[in-house]
């Protein structure tokens, strides 16, 4: 691409070489709206899954310490839901999704959250 813009308007660009690949989709994936949340939030999520009928389980995990857990069935691939943390301290917290397919492997999925202070704290009393 010429740098002078004069010479880049009298330009024609072509592609020359175009390739299609298939993606693979994962076996399993839990997503979050935002990676950092606030003390306070609620941290929604939602886990999808290429299985269906089989109960998928969602933790959160702060360190070695499970926080909070769900078990839900998944019918239609996707599952979605919610962890408050109001009484939750600072940290780097882990959700993690596992599900377990018929030939018993256990597959997981993570995802990192950043929790921070409340700013607003402090204004709120």
């Amino acid at each position: 691409m010429p740098d002078d813009a004069s010479v880049a308007a009298k330009s024609v660009f072509c592609i020359d070489d175009v390739s299609l690949q298939a993606i693979e989709e994962p076996p399993l994936a839990v997503f979050t709206p935002l990676d950092e949340y606030y003390v306070g939030e609620t941290i929604s999520w939602s886990v999808a899954t290429t299985s269906s009928g089989g109960p998928v389980k969602v933790q959160l995990w702060l360190r070695d310490r499970l926080i909070a857990e769900q078990t839900n069935q998944v019918d239609t691939g996707r599952l979605r839901g919610a962890c408050d943390t109001a009484k939750l301290t600072p940290g780097i917290y882990t959700l993690q999704a596992s599900v377990s397919s018929p030939q018993r492997t256990v597959q997981t999925a993570q995802r990192q959250i950043l929790l921070a202070p409340d700013i607003f704290d402090s204004w709120k009393e």
